[in-house]
């Protein structure tokens, strides 16, 4: 099991140095795929969570599925805005000539663990929308 584990570590890691060299743009079309086949295949999803979690097919859908696919349509449509750089405020007493800016980068490697009551959006849209490589650890077990 460690072994496993951390040769997924080195595996994210990996893919981290290489996503950390992608433009925005490049970014954006390379997740762009991800939606397209959770929607392609949102019935199997549906199904998978209702039988897995024991929510009701309806509740799957609409808190987890269609969720997820409009969190990940709005990332990828204002990913540009979002991510930009951005210029900040500093002290008119302190820092006479500088200028501050806040800078989003990718930043390593993160666990997600993804809970049972929405395991699809709260494991894909971490892992889809924020500038890191991801682990994700899924519940072995679910609530009665």
């Amino acid at each position: 099991m460690k072994r496993e584990a951390e040769a997924r570590m080195s595996r994210a890691r990996a893919a981290q140095i290489r996503w950390g060299g992608l433009s925005i743009a490049q970014r954006v079309r390379a997740v762009r795929p991800l939606r397209h086949a959770i929607a392609q295949r949102m019935d199997e999803i549906v199904q998978t969570i209702a039988d897995e979690v024991g929510k009701p097919p309806m509740d799957a859908l609409v808190g987890d599925v269609l969720v997820t696919l409009e969190q990940l349509r709005y990332d990828q449509r204002h990913a540009g805005r979002i991510l930009r750089r951005r210029k900040r405020g500093r002290s008119q007493l302190f820092f006479a000539g500088t200028s501050f800016f806040e800078v989003r980068e990718p930043h390593g490697v993160v666990l997600v663990c993804a809970p049972w009551n929405y395991p699809l959006q709260l494991s894909v849209v971490p892992m889809a929308t924020r500038s890191c490589s991801n682990a994700v650890n899924a519940p072995r077990i679910q609530p009665a």
